[in-house]
């Protein structure tokens, strides 16, 4: 099984923005099962995302998110995740 996921995200304006920067995502999923025995299935879901980033004085940013994906006939899916963004204009 694999899937690939394409999400847009968007950073709420903040009147007073601090260090922690928050934001959220929608977007789709396209899921392919390849069991060893039975049918091949690909099967397409929508992403909810939420998580927050952690700005610095770099061009490198931690994040954190969660991400909730439903799919239409298949199991739903939460996951969590953290890396890191590289912004390569500042």
């Amino acid at each position: 099984m694999f899937q690939i996921d394409g999400n847009l995200l968007k950073s709420p304006a903040l009147s007073t923005p601090g260090r922690v920067r928050p934001f959220f995502g929608l977007g789709g999923a396209v899921r392919h099962y390849s069991p060893d025995v039975g049918d091949t299935t690909t099967k397409v879901g929508l992403n909810l995302s939420a998580g927050a980033r952690v700005a610095t004085s770099t061009a490198i940013e931690p994040f954190a998110m969660f991400q909730y994906t439903a799919m239409h006939d298949a199991t739903d899916e939460f996951t969590a995740m953290a890396g890191v963004s590289l912004h390569l204009r500042r």
